[in-house]
């Protein structure tokens, strides 16, 4: 297991990102200023291909993922976020906080399940 008071990944502002094939696994976030256990994407947009985010959590919201805003759509395919959880805050598998930008997040082929979150156990949506 790996503790940290940050996530393990920091996407920032204005990257274009491809991920393919990571695996995130028991990533604990431990402070209560963490978005994202695992992931956090701020301001960005990009690929997740063919990942696996399981067993991850942290205090806030985004157990495994973290998204606030996107410069772009932003695509999560052939990926399983399973058994993570966001333990004082929302969207145990992912959580996405946007303010009404024209960009749209896409999950296709893939599983969201077993994830725990005070609210939106599998994913969080605030706009």
């Amino acid at each position: 297991m790996i503790s940290s008071k940050s996530s393990a990944l920091i996407i920032k502002s204005g990257s274009v990102f491809l991920l393919s094939q990571i695996n995130a696994n028991l990533i604990k976030c431990t402070s209560t200023l963490c978005y994202g256990g695992a992931l956090a994407i701020f301001d960005s947009h990009g690929t997740i291909d063919n990942s696996s985010f399981t067993s991850n959590s942290c205090e806030s919201n985004g157990g495994a993922i973290g998204i606030a805003n996107l410069s772009g759509d932003t695509f999560i395919t052939s990926t399983n976020i399973t058994m993570n959880a966001a333990h004082s805050g929302y969207g145990g598998g992912i959580s996405y906080i946007t303010d009404l930008t024209a960009s749209t997040l896409y999950i296709n082929a893939s599983k969201i399940m077993e994830n725990s979150a005070t609210c939106g156990g599998g994913i969080y949506l605030e706009i």
